[in-house]
């Protein structure tokens, strides 16, 4: 198991504790835990929380469980900004003071006496609601149950336990993740590999007897753990928006495989493109700028003749 703290990349993702939508760019604190593939070897899965709801959860964890105990075990904390470094040390440090209140507890709504509720309209007219009402309230059939996840997919039945169905959910869901922009290492695996990589988060996604695929779960852990297409950053130049996105992804992910100086590298080619106001046509002319390097000059080059860049599809592939 291990922890991340990051900014939360769109406001599509949700937090496993309040099951609230995070905002752009909100704090997100984030458990990693691994989880089977179809290959049979591990992969990491992460569920991200908001703060409050992030340090509930690590209250309710066993004393032997390990859990962070400095800002710094947090992949991510050294990108944070100050402000929001300050923040994540402070509730640390009140996590663990016996004194402190953290996280708050919840308040217990006080219980309704018996009387409470009559007499609440003009003259006591709610003190004798009519019985057929009440009879009629109890004769309701139960709503049916929200889909466990959103967007409009729900769960298949017998998507795991039909085998012909399991094949033909395995090739639906690619193509779906694909087309929302999921971004599948379809550049450095081959087709049966990343049927592989679908079916084992099918697997992870199953209902509790294991015939059903809860395919909108499914799809939603694909996009957690593959991450989609960012939109282009903002450039002074739009011709390089794309690049400066590029070299933002790949400092993105180096900073979560903790190469801090990968990471810090990209970042600064990103904010190169990103203020340069002339089109950057080949690696060549990059090379001119200040901190753009022989290796990322490479990249633009491959990138503007594939569209990809190898090492960034091999870090989405090991996750």
């Amino acid at each position: 198991m291990s922890w991340l703290v990051e900014y939360s990349k769109s406001n599509r993702r949700t937090c496993q504790g309040s099951k609230t939508k995070f905002e752009k760019d909100e704090l997100c604190f984030g458990k990693v835990t691994q989880m089977p593939s179809g290959d049979g070897e591990m992969k990491d899965m992460t569920k991200y929380f908001k703060a409050i709801p992030f340090f509930e959860m690590m209250s309710r964890m066993r004393k032997t469980t390990e859990k962070p105990t400095e800002p710094t075990d947090f992949c991510g904390f050294d990108e944070l900004n100050e402000e929001d470094q300050e923040r994540v040390t402070q509730w640390m440090k009140d996590f663990y003071d016996e004194d402190v209140d953290f996280p708050p507890k919840k308040e217990k709504a006080p219980k309704k006496r018996k009387g409470d509720a009559e007499d609440e309209d003009e003259g006591g007219a709610s003190s004798a609601a009519p019985k057929a009402k009440k009879e009629k309230a109890a004769k309701k059939e139960p709503a049916e149950p929200e889909p466990q996840v959103g967007d409009g997919f729900g769960m298949v039945e017998g998507g795991w336990e039909d085998a012909e169905k399991r094949k033909e959910l395995v090739a639906e869901i690619t193509k779906t993740a694909i087309d929302r922009g999921v971004r599948l290492p379809v550049g450095s695996m081959s087709e049966s590999m990343i049927k592989q990589v679908v079916g084992g988060v099918m697997m992870a996604n199953r209902s509790d007897d294991h015939n059903d695929v809860d395919v909108g779960a499914t799809l939603n852990a694909l996009k957690e753990r593959f991450g989609r297409d960012p939109p282009p950053l903002e450039c002074a130049c739009d011709a390089n928006a794309k690049l400066a996105t590029l070299f933002a992804e790949l400092a993105s992910w180096s900073f979560k495989t903790k190469d801090q100086r990968g990471g810090i590298a990209y970042r600064k080619v990103s904010k190169t493109l990103q203020e340069h106001d002339k089109p950057v046509n080949n690696g060549k002319e990059a090379k001119k700028l200040e901190n753009i390097g022989q290796s990322s000059a490479d990249k633009i080059d491959e990138f503007l003749a594939s569209g990809k860049v190898a090492k960034l599809e091999t870090m989405i592939a090991n996750g």
